[in-house]
């Protein structure tokens, strides 16, 4: 009676077109000989169940049990069968390219099935037999034991074992062709296909720009990993263990040219397709020519990647390879880009007026090759990213991490929160949206869905109707920006006189008057506060010329700031060095020439480190002023009286430029030409002290 029901059961599905025509009507729980099934790309049906096929939860690439689904026509339902020859089969699942695998090769009756990488064991090879009726058996090639639905369950959620043969309908199924697919973004294992233990590999210097792209044995390394991303006219295969690409050497086409790796140039050089074969096989081939095809050397032998014409007969599978997939989530390479409009790739993300700062506006400006429209795409994990700029080293970042249409996009400070996280989502062609890990349904968008120049980027809620959402990420090199060091500039006194007194440092019952005017040029005519305000603002003209960023104590002279606030001014903006600008006098007017003054190496106020890199920077200043003026160098004072030194959590010096009661000096310092020279000396000495 049940073989009776089985046979209706199956008729009616052949009659609904459910089943191809080779599945008889009646199986005979008596599997006899080899299944002969060619190399393909199967679904995998219960026979107790038709509706119910094999699939690998949620396409994981972890070892994993197999389970049973509700067919949804997804790749992780689907299974590539390759035959090996003498009856064995491997068998891998067409999403994730893992091996069918019984653990430990156990022959325990309930032994689960499980997906593993590929490792060419007995226990991922195994027999398929035929019964009369066309319906399939499998069994581990080491064992007599058989596939079995656990527990009979053939249903949503079941799973399947090993188990002795008891020619029930849980033992059997249906292997039904299915089409290729095209291939899926990813990180991936490139294996060979006729010679699985093969796999493309780095060679020699894993990081270097030019290196060789060979086929080697699998040794789980990085060189062996490679990210398969979407693009303009076609795939960017990059090395997981350095930011640069697949590439024809030289771009030329013809048979025999090596493959490298090189650094992105968006070229399409760098462009590859991949044809998916009738065997669940790929072949990639390059979009500069696609007549031409990446070859390995002797199939079964380390050898040299090369590009060459499509190869017939036994060299063909030469040209197929077998991607076994790491993590799906991973659809772009780590690696420098700027992210175009899709509407006008010449319009770019930008850092609005290439700021350093935080919460710097993002924005879509028109492409000039700066380093503030460069972004470092560095993968998170679970599928996200994160989007660092080459110039200011802040990342893309929500405001105030709000989901709410139209909330700004900045730049910031990275602190690892899900509103600076982005999914690249293909649109294909090459054009992504950036979805927020914030929320799903929230996407990077341009502001009023026009793409023109200093448009706003913003969160918007994720929709089809304009091409707003879709950005091209396209390969940029980046040129390193010197490294930025913030620096504190002090005019030294100010326009008004404060008598009263302070500490000369932290916890000191040592009082001494806030802040003095200074004095006074006897042929120049100028207040010392004056002139040092004149200096210190060319000072800090010239210093951003030369990469740095600059705090300045004072602009003007109307303020009323004491010299431990000073210190404590340049402690919180974040400067790394307090330069401290004066002048100075004496009763004999003959005597003249810089001097600087430092704190002694036992300072009670001062760290040991901001001891010795205050008298690093003192005598660098001094040289780097006297070098280039001509001015004579009278050498440093050491002492521990000063508050504007003794409060300072930086390295800090006081440069005394010239003598105001010198009339040489006096009318030097006094001069457009001797302000350039002294301030192009001190220049030069901060920029030694960072060199």
């Amino acid at each position: 009676m049940k073989k009776r029901m089985l046979a209706a059961l199956l008729a009616l599905f052949m009659v609904l077109g459910l089943f191809n025509a080779g599945v008889l009507a009646e199986p005979l729980m008596n599997a006899a000989e080899d299944a002969a099934l060619e190399a393909g790309i199967y679904t995998i049906r219960s026979v107790k169940a038709p509706s119910i096929v094999w699939s690998v939860p949620d396409g994981v690439t972890a070892d994993t049990e197999l389970v049973l689904e509700e067919e949804d026509g997804s790749r992780e339902q689907k299974f590539v069968v390759t035959p090996l020859g003498g009856g064995l089969y491997a068998i891998t699942n067409y999403a994730t390219g893992m091996s069918l695998d019984i653990p430990g090769q156990s022959t325990a009756k309930r032994t689960l099935i499980h997906q593993h990488r590929c490792n060419q064991t007995v226990a991922q090879q195994f027999r398929i037999l035929r019964a009369e009726d066309g319906s399939l058996q499998i069994l581990p090639a080491y064992t007599d034991l058989v596939f079995d639905v656990k527990d009979g369950l053939a249903e949503a959620g079941g799973r399947l074992q090993i188990y002795k043969a008891n020619g029930t309908e849980a033992q059997y199924f249906i292997f039904e062709k299915a089409e290729p697919e095209a291939m899926a973004a990813g990180y991936y294992l490139l294996r060979s296909a006729s010679s699985p233990a093969y796999v493309l590999t780095i060679g020699g210097t894993v990081t270097a720009s030019r290196a060789d792209v060979r086929l080697e044995t699998y040794r789980s390394s990085a060189a062996q990993k490679f990210v398969v991303s979407e693009s303009r006219e076609g795939f960017l295969i990059s090395p997981a263990a350095s930011w640069l690409a697949l590439d024809v050497r030289g771009g030329t086409m013809a048979s025999g040219t090596a493959v490298q790796q090189y650094v992105y140039n968006d070229t399409i050089a760098q462009k590859w397709q991949f044809i998916a074969n009738d065997d669940g096989t790929f072949s990639i081939i390059s979009s500069k020519d696609t007549s031409y095809y990446l070859t390995m050397g002797q199939a079964g032998a380390s050898s040299a990647v090369t590009i060459e014409k499509k190869l017939d007969g036994s060299g063909a599978a030469r040209q197929k390879f077998r991607p076994e997939l790491f993590d799906g989530g991973r659809t772009m390479p780590d690696g420098a880009f700027s992210l175009a409009s899709y509407d006008n790739t010449g319009l770019v993300l930008d850092v609005a007026g290439g700021s350093y700062d935080n919460r710097a506006n993002i924005q879509l400006y028109k492409s000039n090759d700066t380093n503030a429209q460069k972004f470092y795409c560095v993968y998170q994990g679970d599928g996200l990213y994160s989007l660092k700029n080459a110039k200011s080293g802040k990342v893309l970042d929500v405001s105030g991490g709000s989901t709410a249409d139209r909330t700004n996009v900045q730049q910031y400070k990275p602190n690892g929160t899900p509103a600076q996280k982005w999914r690249f989502v293909s649109a294909g062609g090459g054009a992504y949206y950036l979805t927020s890990a914030l929320n799903d349904a929230s996407r990077l968008d341009i502001a009023h869905g026009q793409a023109v120049s200093k448009a706003n980027i913003q969160l918007y809620h994720a929709n089809s109707d304009s091409n707003a959402q879709l950005f091209v990420p396209i390969p940029v090199k980046v040129v390193p920006e010197k490294v930025r060091h913030k620096v504190a500039i002090d005019a030294g006194h100010q326009g008004i006189l404060n008598t009263g007194t302070e500490p000369i440092g932290p916890g000191s019952t040592t009082m001494k008057r806030k802040v003095t005017t200074g004095t006074h040029g006897n042929w120049s005519g100028l207040d010392e506060s004056v002139l040092n305000l004149q200096v210190a603002l060319k000072l800090k003209a010239e210093l951003i010329a030369r990469g740095y960023d600059v705090y300045m104590i004072r602009e003007s002279q109307n303020v009323n700031i004491s010299n431990a606030e000073r210190a404590q001014l340049a402690t919180q903006a974040g400067a790394e060095i307090l330069v401290r600008i004066h002048a100075n006098s004496s009763t004999n007017a003959s005597v003249r020439g810089a001097m600087a003054y430092q704190p002694s190496s036992a300072n009670p106020f001062l760290s040991a480190s901001v001891i010795a890199g205050s008298q690093r920077l003192t005598s660098l200043l001094l040289q780097g002023e006297c070098a280039v003026t001509g001015l004579p160098n009278r050498g440093i004072l050491t002492g521990d009286d000063m508050t504007g030194i003794n409060w300072s959590t930086m390295p800090v010096s006081i440069i005394e430029m010239g003598f105001m009661s010198n009339r040489e000096d006096d009318l030097y310092m006094a001069s457009e030409a001797g302000q350039n020279a002294i301030v192009k000396g001190l220049a030069n000495g901060i920029d030694a002290y960072f060199g």
